[in-house]
């Protein structure tokens, strides 16, 4: 039975499979029992256990005897089904039937007298030899055909014996490769649903007619019916998912039934109010001629890929956006050190555009030099080593560009080095400060050289001692001990005995009394080592000891253990060592590396700071940090005698509960110089006391001033004069005369700092008389040429002309007062604008004195500070739009009203709209300020465009307003009103007050 499907026929299911194979079972068996009666048969003839054959055929029953019934053996076996062969007991084949020569596709004659083994497949070898020596057997072997083929077939083999001759075998084979054939299909579509039914993707096969036949349980999540025999695209309705037909249906299995495959297709899905992202994967069923019986189609959820890819998308979009708008420079290079990406701003800070840098070698923008250092640096990259270091850049336009560089290596997922991501900060600004600040402090190298040298020395002493300790512990002889663990006896050398203070002739030593020579900190540790030593474990520790004289020593004690034959622990022997001196040199240089990163800390500083009580602040924590205060305090002495504070530490501020005269907690700012300061300031020496109520010359502390358990103060001197103090205060345990080599270390470079600072004070504070001055100046200059405007007037009597003196000497006024109104104030570079108004104003009203008195005005001006740049313009538009007010507003003797209001964008009134007549001004909510002139007399005629009037006045202010980036409109109801919306200038200082 075939399992193809012909033309138009309904798929085979697998119950029909089934039955199939079971038939096939029982034709195999049919043909088993007819081959083992036929053996019987050949067995009786053989043995001579009948005498006569008896075959029942149509005319009836034909009886053989012996004689003849050999030649009807022959013609049965000839015609039987199965293969039939006779072998010699050495295996060669002495006769073989037609059958047995076609299941080898070969002729009776060609096998006929060879061995049998030559047609055994050799993987059947043995089977078969085993089968042989049971002389009747069977069983399933494969035999070699023509070319090499093998054939599945059962083998019966019986023995034949003829008297007189060695025994022979007769062979007969069935052909079993049907059998295996449909075996083999039932297991492969077994092995086929149960890989559908269990696939975790949407598996579907359909027939011909495009009915589903087959499909996985996940295809049925997907389904909204049952899909057994359903049309697929009558149940799945897929849609393109992107592309210019998103949305559009797609017809996999019609596809796949023509011979189209679909591969790796992102589609959609709507199920249950649902959309499911799907991958499609479809293509034909093909038989063994090619021709098309069915197709299957493949549905992988992707819903949940999609959403983190565009998630992974949003996110990477989110940190792009944040690299392009970073402040610092990104730099993405390859591992030739080309560039792969870098932001806006790395663009920037080289002068170039991106596109412009893309591909290039970082070597490209740097010199020499630099490019030997970048080298360097790419193979730390290739081994993982991330540093951060400054590094000079060149510029596009060849200037020096100082960067300080933050690199991290990039690997793949196999750990090969693809490139680095650099992050760069411009510093070039510090470089150049830094430069200054070196010139400014010629007088502190000398200081500070003095003291490295120093430094340098004591570390090249401290190495000159090592280097002789070495060679002294090299040639002398180390103290050494012995402890008997079995008897408790403890032997020392002379050595030992003097490392501890005492004499061998004064006592004799014991376990317990060494350990009384431990300081009782370390005591349990000592005693904790000796006894892992005594479980194997060497120790190689420091640790104090008191010698009999009281004073301490740091030793360092070797010791192990020796075992007896029997693995016991019975004697610990070891050397020891005092190395106290050598303990003491390291703590010195400690001490004085912590005083050169002060020092260097607070020159770092002094650029940094802004004020000279915040560069007071730094210094004084290094002070509290160094000495391990709690309290501190930085003074210095003014003309009045006076010690002025400049700064007291916040622990100070908190503990007091003085009060100055206005109310507030504070220390007073002022000191008399007399107590503990007086004794630092007048003496011009540092000193500390643990006792500071008890000191001579204290005169006790103010009531509400910080308990004082411990002080320590150092003056502070610059040209060898005492110019304040640097004092801390509340060391816990005292201080001592480290604490005090330590402050005195540092206030050399406090001194200078502030010093350096006070000097930076006092030029920013000249710089801004000398602005002040050239206000003062300019507004003298303009004055004279009001004045000059005024003698020129004198000259003329036409009423035009005189009109035109008497504008040019008001926009020239109103100029002067801006540099006036800076000159007078606090600041150099920023004025009061309503103040500046309400002047102007009046001094407009003064100079268009019409004898009329019935015009008022009226001024609602907030508090804005507005720099030159911004101030200049706007007062000459407001001299123009008043002075226009005043001249053409209000016929002779009429009475009426001048407003003018400044104030910020939200707080203008809340219902004004802008109209669509001036386009530029629609987005108002971009402008900080709004400025206001408003009459209520006769108003601007309709016929007039302001904005391209013949008026010079008006032509004025319209340029005025784009000069500051302003926009103006102008409102003719119930008079004139001119509105002006601006901004102020990208660092320009603001301040509003209401």
């Amino acid at each position: 039975m075939s399992s193809k499907l012909a033309k138009g026929q309904e798929p085979i299911s697998n119950k029909a499979l089934l039955d199939e194979n079971r038939a096939l079972k029982d034709e195999v068996q049919s043909l088993r029992a007819r081959l083992e009666e036929a053996e019987e048969l050949k067995r009786a003839i053989s043995e001579g256990d009948l005498d006569a054959l008896v075959i029942h055929g149509p005319e009836g029953e034909l009886v053989f005897t012996l004689d003849s019934a050999d030649r009807a053996y022959r013609v049965l076996v000839e015609t039987m089904n199965e293969g039939t062969v006779t072998l010699a007991c050495d295996g060669t084949i002495l006769y073989s039937n037609r059958q047995f020569a076609n299941l080898l596709k070969m002729s009776p004659q060609a096998i006929v007298g060879k061995s049998i083994y030559r047609f055994i497949a050799p993987e059947s070898a043995t089977t078969f030899k085993a089968i042989l020596e049971h002389e009747v057997g069977m069983g399933e072997i494969n035999l070699l055909g023509k070319e090499g083929a093998t054939l599945p077939v059962y083998l019966s083999i019986s023995s034949l014996e003829a008297e007189g001759s060695p025994n022979a075998w007769c062979l007969v084979v069935t052909d079993l490769t049907e059998q295996k054939k449909n075996e083999e299909t039932l297991a492969a579509e077994l092995l086929a649903r149960s890989i559908i039914e269990q696939a975790a993707e949407a598996i579907i096969v359909c027939d011909i007619s495009g009915r589903i036949i087959r499909f996985s349980n996940a295809a049925s999540r997907i389904c909204r019916c049952d899909p057994t025999f359903q049309r697929f695209e009558d149940i799945i309705d897929l849609r393109f998912s992107e592309g210019t037909d998103n949305g559009k249906s797609i017809f996999p299995v019609s596809s796949a039934l023509k011979g189209f495959a679909i591969l790796g297709l992102e589609a959609t899905l709507e199920l249950n109010c649902q959309r499911l992202n799907l991958l499609l994967n479809s293509g034909p069923l093909r038989n063994t001629e090619g021709k098309i019986v069915g197709c299957v189609a493949t549905l992988t959820d992707i819903t949940e890929r999609k959403l983190a890819e565009e998630a992974l998308r949003e996110s990477e979009e989110k940190y792009r956006n944040i690299i392009e708008t970073a402040n610092e420079g990104i730099w993405i290079v390859d591992p030739e050190a080309r560039t792969t990406y870098a932001n806006q701003k790395m663009a920037e800070m080289l002068g170039c555009t991106q596109e412009e840098m893309i591909g290039k070698s970082t070597r490209d923008f740097t010199d020499e030099e630099g490019r030997a250092i970048s080298k360097r640096n790419m193979k730390k990259g290739e081994q993982g080593i991330n540093e951060s270091h400054e590094f000079k850049l060149i510029r596009k336009d060849g200037s020096p560009l100082w960067t300080l560089i933050s690199a991290k290596s990039l690997f793949d997922k196999d750990g090969r080095f693809i490139g680095s991501m650099n992050m760069l900060t411009d510093i070039t600004g510090r470089k150049k400060a830094e430069a200054e600040l070196q010139k400014t402090l010629d007088n502190l190298e000398n200081l500070v050289e003095e003291r490295t040298m120093q430094l340098k020395n004591t570390y090249k002493s401290l190495k000159e001692s090592e280097k002789g300790l070495a060679e002294a512990q090299e040639m002398a002889h180390l103290g050494s001990w012995d402890h008997n663990v079995l008897t408790g006896e403890v032997h020392w050398s002379d050595e030992v005995y003097r490392i501890f203070g005492c004499s061998p002739q004064e006592f004799g030593i014991t376990y317990d009394l060494f350990l009384n020579y431990i300081h009782p900190d370390d005591r349990d540790y000592v005693d904790q080592a000796i006894k892992k030593a005594l479980n194997g474990e060497p120790y190689n520790i420091d640790y104090k000891i008191v010698s009999a004289d009281g004073t301490e020593h740091i030793v360092i004690s070797h010791g192990e253990v020796i075992f007896d034959e029997g693995g016991s622990p019975a004697r610990i022997r070891g050397i020891i060592q005092d190395i106290t001196e050598r303990k003491q040199e390291e703590h010195r240089i400690h001490r004085y590396n912590h005083i050169l990163e002060g020092i260097n800390q607070i020159f770092s500083n002094v650029i940094q700071e802004k004020t000279e009580e915040d560069l007071g602040n730094t210094c004084l924590s290094i002070a509290l940090e160094i000495t391990g205060s709690q309290i501190g305090f930085v003074g210095e002495v003014g003309a009045d005698g006076l010690l002025h504070d400049i700064a007291i530490s916040d622990m100070g501020w908190e503990q007091c509960t003085m009060y100055d005269k206005t109310g507030h907690r504070r220390p007073p700012g002022d000191f008399i110089l007399h107590g503990l300061y007086g004794c630092v300031i007048d003496t011009g020496k540092s000193f500390f006391t643990n006792d500071p109520m008890s000191y001579p010359g204290s005169i006790g502390l103010p009531q509400g001033h910080p308990p004082l358990t411990s002080f320590l103060g150092v003056p502070l001197i610059t040209e060898g004069k005492t110019k304040g103090i640097l004092s801390v205060a509340n060391r816990e345990g005292g201080y001592s005369r480290e604490q005090q080599e330590d402050l005195a270390g540092i206030a050399p470079a406090v001194a200078q700092a502030l010093q350096r600072k006070k000097s930076e004070e006092a030029l920013e504070e000249i710089e801004r008389i000398r602005i002040k001055e050239i206000h003062h100046r300019i507004k003298n200059n303009l004055q004279v040429i009001s004045s000059l405007l005024s003698l020129e007037a004198e000259r003329f009597s036409d009423a035009k002309i005189l009109e035109t003196f008497r504008e040019s000497q008001n926009r020239i006024a109103s100029m002067a007062l801006i540099h006036e109104e800076l000159y007078k104030g606090r600041e150099a570079d920023a004025l009061d604008f309503g103040a500046y108004l309400q002047k102007l104003t009046a001094e407009l009203f003064t100079s268009y004195n019409l004898g009329n008195d019935n015009i008022d005005l009226k001024m609602d001006l907030e508090q804005v500070y507005l720099d030159m740049d911004t101030a200049i313009p706007l007062g000459i538009i407001v001299n123009e739009l008043i002075s226009n007010s005043l001249k053409h507003a209000f016929p002779a003797g009429s009475e009426g009203e001048i407003y003018v209001s400044l104030c910020r964008t939200e707080t203008f009134a809340a219902g004004y709209e802008l109209s669509d007549q001036y386009p530029d001004c629609t987005q108002k909510d971009c402008f900080q300020y709004v400025l206001t002139v408003t009459d209520n007399g006769k108003g601007i005629p309709e016929e007039i465009d302001f904005q391209s009037s013949d008026s010079l006045g008006l032509q004025l202010v319209n340029i005025l307003v784009e000069q500051i980036d302003g926009c103006i409109e102008l409102r003719r109801n119930s008079g004139t009103q001119f509105v002006i919306w601006f901004w102020l200038r990208e660092n320009e200082p603001v301040a509003v007050h209401i």
